[in-house]
This record gives structure tokens, C-alpha cells and sequence, in this order.
């Protein structure tokens, strides 16, 4: 296994370890200084809020320049050391050219319709004149509020408004069916990256929450110009509260703009469950699934303060595709924990529309509820760190998307322009997350079958895949584990087909090297909504991998002190293949 050189702005110059369940431990020193990783001409990493219209427009250099100095740090892994460093050398993902969009991809047998037409509706016979987002200045605040908890009148105001825009000419972009169709356009490859044949994604990255929140912040604006008022918001599915988890009452009146029939109908009086899956029906009971949603939940804030992309996913970069060749390029644990809802909401009979596929997701209303909680879970992650910037990188501050605002203009905004919700006009009625109650668990009875290292070569993941993994240093000093998290690879996932996917990672303690009957602690999960993508329907199987943060856990466990740990590995939907476990411990970023 290939060692990584993980760099953070905190942490220049520093000794990195790691491990593998089929090496043993070992250690050296960086050889690089980050100022020497600059190849370009030095980029200031302004951190600051700004106007887009602020915001440099100058192109930035081929491409291939930055992989030559990437090859050189040591492969991939040497790769991911940039991100966070603001001396990267790299270029942000761009606008793609609107001209080129062509028909998305959908899956296979979706009835008799022809290929998806996911592209806007925009107007070529002039040019488009695309020009930055002038935001508006002082605007009022929006207060977004749970949805169960929403005002009659704001429930009606609510329902008309959408039936409004789904009246509105086809070829109108404010269309209901053309607000949708922009999730399918940039979620199922209509488009390009500028100047590549790379599918431009904005899912499985660092781009999934910047893009998805200037998704609802358009349509909130859209809306808020259709009934002039400009207090209106998008109420948000509050699904981590008790009272909050079943679907909302407002999505399911059958007679509502709101209701959609493509969703499976016997979830409709039940909690949302954060731990379902498609193909396994061993699901907690309805009296645990409360308890276990707020666990996963914590799970999901308190592993991944210290290393951001834990929450918020992998750099991509313009020319890096998140689906095939690049196994590093991971979903964030706030992605994976969003795919849960999709899946639970749509269509259970393939291909599982409408929230349940990509290309149709935000055909149902209930796809902009889920979203604004994402969007608050952001928030809320973001408060717990003090509101740090999570990663100090040009590539990402100024990744670029385009969108229609409520002036019918087309317009660019900038990543580094959406960090804080209320220079966006906008606030949470709640922006908290409660720690759950931890019930007491029962003792494991050991299992006296013997547990080995996960070996040289991938396995297919048809059955549990229990191996020990070595850690790269156990009883670490408060210092230490300050300076530098632990962290969980799950290596070259290789996805087989384009079906939903779940597993689900458990650690535990090792006993004489046996292992328990019961999975261990759960860490996390690796999930994909259904998706047919351009790289499956071109032969390859499609990339990815999984980092879960893990020390917090070891700790809970008493297992700080182990040189070993288990690692059980669940499979629960969708066939995958997983090629090594290992940990390492990635440079920390203070919070």
C-alpha cells in the first residue's frame, strides 16, 4: 500500500504514519516544504467573503501543469497533500460551456422515454452575457423553519406558490420542471468541464454542499420574486429531531403541489431510518430507530471536526473526474448520510424514481426540504468549528457554478461567496444539534473464530469482511491526537453497476485476535444513490473510497491502547468490490 503525504495548513512540515492491514507500520518525514510545492506564479488565498463581481476572472494555467508536480510528491496520495494549502498548485472547477449540453444520463428502462433533456432552457440566439452574481445588499432575513412546524397560512402560501410555477410555460426557467431538471444536468453528466471530455460532477466532493446550497438559495429568491415578498424561505425536513423525522404533513396530501406519487408508500407514517438499505430487512425496530438516527448523527459531527473533508468530502479539481481512476476522491460522511433519505423516500421498484435517482430527485418537493437540512447541517458543522474556513485552497474558493437568479438573468457565483448563511440573506430557526442519549449496550460475546489481515489482492464485498488493521501509533499523547487525527481508509471501492449501494464500517476491539458476534462500534457508511453515469456506460467500473474518523471511537471503546483493532466491513445493498483497509494519521486542522 502506497503511503500518503498529507499536508494541512497547520501542520507544514510533519512526520506522517501509517499502515496497512497487509504492511506493517512505519514512518517518515515530509521532504517537501509546501512554498516549494509552487510551480505558478504564488495565488493569494483570500479568505474572506466577497462579491463575485470581486473575484478574479483570469483563466487559470493547462492543467496538466499540476499533475506533473503531483507525480512528483509520490502518485495520487501526493496528490491530496495540497488540499487545504494555499500555495496548491491546481485550477477550480469552472462554468462548463453551456452550448454543449446533450442528453443526460437515465437509467436503463425508464419506461419508453427518450433520452433526458436536462438542459436549461437557455437562449442562444443572443449571447448569454454571463456575468457575477450581484448579491443583494442588506437584504432581510430569511428564517428557515422546520417544515412540521410551519404555519397554516405558510403551508398554503407554500403549496400555491409551487403549483404557480409548475403552470408556468415549459420553456419558463422558473418552471417547477426546470428547477428540477438543473440537479439532472449537473448531477448526471449533461455537461462537460470546460475544455475537457471530463463529465462535469458536483457530487462525491468538496463541491457537493456549495453547489446544492446555491441550488435552494436560487429557487428561495426565485420564489420570494413570484408572491413579492422577500422573507420567504424554504422550510427545511428536520429529521434529527423526533418530532421532525416521519415525512412532513405538507408533502404528503395527495391533492398538494407537493405530493409526489414516485415514493414508497409504506414509509409514508414512519420515522425516516438513517440506517436503511434496499436489500437487507434485519432494520433496527421502530423503537430504536429514533435513538440510532441521533447516533449516527453524532457519529457524523464529532469524527470529523478536526479534518474537514471527513464532512465535506475530497478535493476535485478542473480535470479530475469523481467516478472512475481516482479511488481517493471521496464523498464527505454528510453525502453518504444524505443518500439515506433519497433512498428512503423514492420508489423502492427500480430504477427507484424520483428521489431515489439521481436524474429525477428534485422532480419531488420534498428533494428541497431534504436538501435545506443538508444545507443546515453545513451550518451547524460549521458553527461546531468555530466558522473556520474549511479548506484555505483557491480551488475550491473559487470554483465557479452558473445558475438563474429571480431577475431571469444567467449569472456565476463562487464557492468562496456562499460560507456563511447570512451573507446569503438567511438563518435556521435552529442551528443546533442535540448529543443523543447513549443507551447502555450489552456486553459482546466473543466469537472464537480467529480474525486475519485483509490480504493482498480486492475482494468482492458479498459477505462481512472482517479484518485486523494495524494502527500507525496507539496510546497517543493529547498533543499528539490534537496535531494529528486517525483515520480510516476504506481503499478502491470499485462500484459494479449503477444500483444503490450501501455498507456500513464497524470498528471494535480485538480479543486474542477473535472477533464478536456483534459488528463492533459503527463508524460509518459508504452509500450511492442509484446513478447511471458516463463512465459505467462506457465499460469501466466507476472509482471511489471511504475516510472515516476514528479515534473518538477507539477511545469510547477503550481501545485507545491497541496496536490492533478490528475492522467489519457490512454490506447492505449493491455489489462492490474492496481493495485494502488501512489507517493513517492525517494532519489536524484547530477548531
Amino acid at each position: 500500500m502506497a503511503m500518503s503525504m498529507l499536508l494541512s495548513n497547520a501542520v507544514p512540515t510533519a512526520t506522517v504514519l501509517s499502515s496497512s492491514s497487509s504492511s506493517s507500520s512505519s514512518s517518515y518525514a515530509c521532504p517537501l516544504q509546501i512554498k516549494d510545492c509552487n510551480v505558478r506564479e504564488k495565488r493569494r488565498a483570500n479568505t474572506s467573503i466577497r462579491s463575485s463581481s470581486e473575484t478574479s476572472g483570469e483563466p487559470t494555467p493547462a492543467r496538466f501543469d499540476r499533475r506533473n508536480v503531483l507525480l512528483g510528491l509520490g502518485g495520487f496520495y501526493g496528490a491530496t497533500a495540497l488540499a487545504g494549502n494555499p500555495s496548491a498548485v491546481g485550477a477550480p472547477i469552472e462554468p462548463p460551456e453551456l452550448t454543449a449540453c446533450r442528453s443526460a444520463n437515465y437509467p436503463d428502462g425508464y419506461g419508453d422515454q427518450v433520452p433526458v433533456q436536462c438542459c436549461p432552457p437557455y437562449d442562444f440566439s443572443k449571447p448569454l452575457n454571463v456575468q457575477p452574481y450581484q448579491f443583494p445588499v442588506s437584504p432581510p432575513l430569511r428564517k428557515r423553519k422546520p417544515a412540521h412546524l410551519l404555519t397554516q397560512f405558510e403551508k398554503d402560501r407554500f403549496k400555491s406558490v409551487i403549483a404557480q410555477m409548475k403552470a408556468l410555460p415549459r420553456n419558463h426557467p422558473w418552471n417547477y420542471l426546470q428547477q428540477a431538471q438543473i440537479h439532472c444536468a449537473y448531477c448526471n453528466e449533461a455537461y462537460n468541464q470546460k475544455g475537457t471530455n471530463t463529465p462535469l460532477q458536483v457530487h462525491f466532493s468538496w463541491l457537493f454542499l456549495p453547489w446544492h446550497r446555491y441550488y435552494l438559495y436560487f429557487l428561495e429568491r426565485i420564489i420570494g420574486k413570484i408572491i413579492n415578498d422577500d422573507t420567504f424561505a424554504l422550510p427545511y425536513w428536520n429529521y434529527d429531531v423526533p418530532a421532525g423525522m416521519k415525512i412532513p404533513d405538507i408533502y404528503s396530501d395527495p391533492s398538494s403541489s407537493l405530493y409526489n406519487p414516485n415514493r414508497n408508500s409504506s414509509h409514508f407514517n414512519e420515522n425516516l431510518n438513517l440506517s436503511y438499505s434496499y436489500d437487507i430487512e434485519d432494520q433496527p425496530p421502530p423503537a430504536d430507530v429514533v435513538q440510532k438516527n441521533l447516533e449516527n448523527l453524532d457519529t457524523m459531527f464529532k469524527t470529523t471536526l478536526a479534518v474537514p473533508r471527513l464532512f465535506m468530502g475530497s478535493p476535485v479539481r478542473a480535470g479530475d473526474s469523481p467516478n472512475a481512476g481516482t479511488a481517493n476522491l471521496t464523498s464527505g460522511y454528510c453525502e453518504n448520510v444524505h443518500n439515506v433519505p433519497h433512498m428512503w423516500v423514492g420508489n423502492v421498484e427500480a430504477p427507484n424514481t424520483d428521489m431515489g435517482n439521481f436524474f429525477s430527485a428534485a422532480r419531488d418537493p420534498i428533494f428541497f426540504g431534504h436538501h435545506a437540512n443538508i444545507d443546515r447541517f453545513w451550518d451547524i458543522y460549521r458553527n461546531k468549528r468555530g466558522n473556520l474556513l474549511e479548506f484555505n485552497d483557491p480551488d475550491w474558493l473559487d470554483a465557479t457554478f452558473v445558475f438563474y437568479d429571480e431577475n431571469e438573468k444567467v449569472v456565476s457565483v463562487k464557492v468562496r461567496d456562499c460560507l456563511n448563511v447570512n451573507d446569503l440573506g438567511y438563518a435556521f430557526a435552529d442551528n443546533n444539534f442535540s448529543v443523543p442519549t447513549v443507551q447502555p449496550r450489552a456486553a459482546p460475546i466473543t466469537n472464537p473464530k480467529l480474525i486475519s489481515d485483509f490480504g493482498p489482492s480486492p475482494r468482492p464485498l458479498n459477505e462481512t469482511i472482517r479484518a485486523v488493521v494495524t494502527r500507525p501509533k496507539a496510546s497517543r499523547t493529547p498533543a499528539e491526537k490534537a496535531a494529528f487525527a486517525e483515520v480510516l481508509f476504506i481503499d478502491d471501492i470499485d462500484i459494479l453497476d449503477p444500483e444503490p449501494i450501501r455498507f456500513d464500517v464497524y470498528v471494535d476491539n480485538l480479543l486474542q485476535n477473535t472477533y464478536t458476534v456483534g459488528p463492533g462500534t459503527f463508524s460509518g457508511s459508504f452509500t450511492r444513490v442509484r446513478h447511471n453515469n458516463h463512465i459505467m456506460k462506457n465499460g469501466p467500473t466507476v472509482k471511489a473510497g471511504l475516510q472515516l474518523g476514528i479515534q473518538s471511537i477507539l477511545e469510547s471503546i477503550g481501545a485507545d491502547a491497541a496496536q490492533k483493532i478490528a475492522v467489519n466491513i457490512v454490506p447492505r445493498s449493491g455489489q462492490v468490490k474492496i481493495g485494502g483497509v488501512h489507517i493513517e494519521l492525517v494532519p489536524a486542522q484547530a477548531y
